[in-house]
């Protein structure tokens, strides 16, 4: 893992998702080989720049799960933990998945190797 001044680089770049488990009050992203991605529905999904402004950026409860499922299922190209507690995670398809701690229910976990890589917290900023 890289750490730069404002965040973490998390090496996920190029593992894709290959399994999503729909759980009572998360998602998981399966990543294979022990590698996941745990997010609470308020995180984020947009096809476009991830932006505030866009009207497409919009929390996983407001997809059809169906949609979500064919935007998730794709192999990521940037995967970052921002020491602001953010989660901002980009897949080839264009589609991104940002989960920031001023959004309820947007908790995020990365797991490498079935350890914790990178975890918001609560407040902000990682543990």
């Amino acid at each position: 893992m890289q750490e730069l001044d404002d965040r973490w680089i998390l090496p996920l770049r190029g593992r894709s998702v290959i399994g999503i488990d729909w759980r009572a009050s998360d998602l998981l992203l399966d990543l294979g080989n022990e590698h996941s991605i745990l997010v609470g529905y308020g995180a984020h999904l947009t096809p476009g720049n991830g932006k505030a402004d866009d009207p497409n950026f919009k929390p996983l409860t407001e997809w059809d799960r169906k949609v979500a499922d064919e935007a998730l299922r794709s192999s990521i190209v940037s995967s970052v933990g921002f020491k602001s507690g953010t989660l901002r995670i980009r897949f080839n398809n264009g589609w991104g998945l940002v989960a920031r701690p001023i959004y309820k229910n947007s908790s995020a976990i990365v797991y490498a190797e079935g350890r914790v890589l990178w975890q918001q917290t609560a407040v902000g900023g990682t543990v």
